[in-house]
């Protein structure tokens, strides 16, 4: 059985695809990503506060070294992660998505429908009185 479509809305539909299936490696790549920044920024201020309480007997050279090394991994780390991104759908077609009254999609194909656009005054088909053209 065809069915053909009745309204402007129908006809100009496109066919959606189904659901995205999820992907696991993305969200175990993120997850990662986030696990791995934020033991680097751990161990990053840890360090730093060991050294500024404690004050061992260690070069400052050598621990600022140290600090700028973990920092700039850590910079890496969180330059290579993926930026989220928007989500896709399907966009409309031209005269659905500039329907500012939101009429154009409920227009029916078996009737004869005139639309005057002036003065932003719209007649719609044979409820406002119209009859056949």
């Amino acid at each position: 059985m065809n069915l053909e479509p009745i309204t402007l809305g129908q006809k100009l539909a496109t066919s959606r695809p189904g659901k995205q299936p999820f992907e696991y490696r993305s969200l175990l790549r993120n997850t990662l990503y986030a696990l791995l920044s934020i033991s680097l920024l751990t161990v990053i201020f840890t360090l730093l506060l060991w050294w500024l309480l404690v004050r061992p007997d260690l070069d400052k050279a050598s621990t600022w070294g140290l600090l700028a090394t973990l920092f700039a991994l850590w910079i890496f780390v969180y330059r290579r992660r993926p930026a989220p991104q928007p989500r896709k759908d399907t966009p409309l077609p031209p005269l659905l998505a500039n329907d500012r009254q939101g009429f154009m999609q409920d227009l029916r194909l078996d009737t004869k429908t005139a639309i005057f656009d002036g003065s932003n005054i719209y007649h719609f088909g044979h409820d406002n009185g119209l009859g056949k053209l």
